[in-house]
């Protein structure tokens, strides 16, 4: 990325830095009075969950937006050693009459004084500088693969280069061929695999030392406090997705090989190609922002009782709701519109973090982001491909976990609010009703663009299967590593390569990156959470599926069915991992018809 470019991408945080500033601004404030109040700590939880909430959302969406300008403000929330003191002395004195405040309250006080422990402060440098060691490798490798790609004639400077690697064996018609693109690709992501597997060890030693300095016995031990699960039962869960996911990659790959008639290589050699093919002439549509806002507006009101109520802004960048429950506002989304149009951009035509609402409601009420990518059309008209749109009611689905929360807990990461094992329930929720038929209703799309969507459907369908079985790997290692300090990387795959016959279905350099994401930085050895969610989603989507949005049960009803995406002391039943297989294996509206 040129300098330039970075100057472009700093300039779309500026209101990110002054909203930050300002909160800063309102915190100090609190803690100046004569004595905190009840009402006084609650702001303060909020602005707190706030700030967490908007660097867990930049991170995860760091591709697309380089804020490092805004970095310093994380330390200044978290890591300031006389703001720790003030607020810990401050809620030392305080005391809440509302019993799940006064919870609260405690947890805080839990949480500054981990913070302010040198050790844990010098293990947590420890494990950034690890982190970005990681990271470095991965950056190296995706270098490599731009030479690659360059070499081949398929690769462009400042883009990424599996799209193109991704097109090129996808329009290659000899099989033979594609396996040696396929495995020209990996020999050049694996040159560091060892470099990459020893950094990723050196992240689950520290991780484990932090652990035992808390007095766990392993990192997972830790992790499994804020679950309301046990270990037995994730390893259930573990051994059931992955039986399924090695049986069902089994299934794809008949399916892919019947489709090309191919007598070599396999699913990672052969999908792209497969997809191809099952296209046939149909072209993929955009389809409108509005529309697509406006059929998540539909699921939200009748399905939650969920009124999303557009406000004004002082940018044209970012679309703000309200958002209220039985006439009562609980909060606020700001969906971002980053423009990935293929044209020159002035100065103040920026991606990123746009300008954000009034100060006072950051502080009064939970906000939350939800990223909008889109294409502007020559009309004037803002319009997203259907990875989009999935994203978009993914996020969402975090979004209304934001707002709808009923206790707020420390933490920098902003995951916190929930038992780790429930994170995922909601936004994989929401994600599913772009398969529904209300999703192609709101669109009003001609027969062409109809057929396209459906197409757009089934391939995300086919690649969500194509990549079950790495979910559960990646989740077993995890879970295999921070469980035992005597086992690595390599040795938890091979364990897993014999247990469930992996050869030729999934390695270790297609996962080894994930351990840089920050779900493992938070909360080691919790992806399985990934998987819990999958299942519980698809388990409580399937009664939808096949109702219009007006048959839709009552929203206080169906709310009271998913009281465990709000409430943190709701139980956490295991979920049928069985119904991951029978969502993605449906096509899109069969069940519908």
């Amino acid at each position: 990325m040129t300098a330039a470019t970075h100057a472009v991408e700093y300039g779309s945080l500026a209101d990110t830095d002054a909203q930050l500033a300002t909160m800063m601004q309102r915190m100090r404030a609190l803690l100046a009075g004569p004595s905190l109040t009840e009402s006084g700590f609650v702001e303060l939880a909020a602005i707190f969950d706030n700030v967490a909430y908007v660097f867990l959302y930049l991170e995860s969406n760091a591709v697309h937006v380089d804020y490092r300008r805004v970095l310093p403000w994380r330390d200044r929330f978290f890591r300031d050693r006389d703001l720790q003191d003030q607020l810990r002395s401050a809620l030392i004195k305080l005391r809440c009459d509302d019993s799940d405040v006064e919870r609260a309250r405690q947890a805080y006080l839990e949480f500054l004084a981990k913070r302010g422990d040198d050790t844990q402060r010098r293990a947590r440098a420890e494990l950034e500088r690890l982190n970005e060691k990681a990271k470095a490798l991965l950056a190296a490798a995706e270098i490599r693969h731009s030479e690659l790609a360059r070499r081949l004639g398929v690769g462009s400077a400042g883009r990424r280069a599996w799209p193109a690697y991704y097109r090129l064996i996808s329009q290659t018609v000899d099989p033979r061929t594609r396996v040696k693109l396929n495995a020209a690709w990996v020999r050049t992501r694996d040159q560091d695999l060892d470099a990459l597997a020893d950094a990723v060890d050196e992240l689950v030693r520290t991780r484990q030392a932090r652990a035992a300095a808390n007095g766990h016995e392993t990192a997972l031990d830790e992790t499994l406090t804020r679950c309301r699960v046990d270990r037995p039962a994730i390893n259930s869960l573990l051994d059931g997705y992955l039986r399924l996911a090695v049986a069902d990659y089994a299934l794809l790959d008949g399916q892919v090989r019947d489709t090309l008639g191919a007598s070599v290589g396999g699913v990672a050699d052969h999908f792209g190609r497969h997809v191809a093919l099952l296209q046939r002439g149909n072209a993929v549509p955009l389809v409108d922002l509005d529309a697509s806002l406006r059929c998540l507006g539909a699921v939200a009101r009748r399905v939650f009782g969920l009124e999303l109520i557009k406000v004004p802004t002082a940018s044209p960048h970012v679309i703000s709701v309200t958002v209220a429950l039985g006439g009562r506002e609980v909060g606020r989304v700001n969906f971002d519109l980053w423009d990935n149009s293929e044209r020159p951009r002035p100065a103040n035509i920026t991606r990123g973090i746009r300008n954000r609402t009034d100060a006072a409601d950051v502080m009064q009420q939970p906000v939350a982001y939800v990223s909008c990518r889109f294409n502007r059309a020559d009309a004037g008209a803002e319009r997203i491909n259907f990875q989009n749109a999935h994203s978009l009611f993914h996020e969402f689905g975090h979004a209304v976990n934001h707002l709808l929360i009923r206790r707020r807990l420390p933490s920098e990461s902003g995951l916190d609010y929930l038992p780790l094992e429930r994170l995922e329930n909601l936004s994989m929720w929401f994600e599913k009703w772009v398969y529904h038929p209300v999703f192609a209703e709101h669109l009003h799309l001609g027969s062409d663009d109809a057929r396209g969507l459906a197409f757009a459907q089934q391939v995300k369908l086919l690649e969500y299967r194509r990549t079950h079985l790495e979910r559960g790997i990646t989740a077993a290692i995890d879970l295999l590593v921070h469980g035992d300090p005597n086992i690595g990387v390599r040795e938890a795959y091979a364990m897993l390569e014999d247990r469930y016959e992996l050869a030729g279905c999934c390695d270790l350099g297609d996962i080894l990156g994930s351990f840089t994401w920050p779900m493992f930085q938070a909360n080691p050895g919790a992806y399985f959470a990934y998987l819990w969610g999958a299942a519980d989603s698809a388990a409580k989507f399937a009664p939808f599926r096949s109702l219009a949005l007006d048959q839709c049960p009552d929203a206080a009803v169906v709310r009271a069915r998913f009281e465990d995406c709000f409430e943190f002391d709701a139980p956490s039943p295991p979920p049928d991992v069985a119904a991951v297989f029978d969502f993605y294996d449906t096509p899109a509206g069969e069940a519908a018809r």
